[in-house]
């Protein structure tokens, strides 16, 4: 059983839990959360290299997450442009907070029924959990999260 799973207790259905950041420089975006609001990363592992994903977690709180490298060669680029046009706000894809979540199915359900899509489907992350991407009927991405019962 690894540390995370020992100390981690899934909180209420529907709570956020992740927030992932998207970035072309983790280390750069690292450098500038800790500037802005002192935040703190956990040291990389094997599984999760810091250059491809800085994990951090919120004091007192279940909500942690991580800024991720974006390794798609397009969203790279398009995040480019929109950054050296000054225009950062209003990069693709953005900020996803996923969240928690008794049922990956039960809720991509509801997310269709409420009008919403699936953007990508339920897959495994990593050792610890399932997720999948929805888009809201407003296009705003979001993602829900199982802890993987161990």
């Amino acid at each position: 059983m690894s540390e995370a799973s020992a100390t981690w207790s899934p909180p209420a259905a529907g709570s956020p839990v992740w927030i992932e950041i998207p970035a072309l420089d983790v280390e750069r975006a690292k450098q500038f959360y800790t500037a802005v609001f002192a935040w703190t990363f956990q040291p990389g592992t094997d599984d999760y290299p810091e250059n491809k994903l800085a994990m951090f977690a919120y004091p007192g709180s279940k909500v942690s997450g991580g800024i991720a490298k974006v390794e798609d060669d397009a969203k790279r680029e398009t995040m480019r442009q929109a950054i050296a046009a000054g225009k950062s706000g209003k990069c693709p894809g953005g900020m996803l907070t996923f969240f928690y979540v008794e049922s990956i199915e039960e809720a991509l359900e509801k997310v269709e029924k409420a009008g919403g899509r699936i953007v990508k489907g339920k897959e495994m992350e990593g050792k610890h959990g399932w997720h999948a991407v929805f888009a809201d009927t407003e296009g705003n991405p979001g993602a829900v999260y199982k802890w993987k019962e161990m």
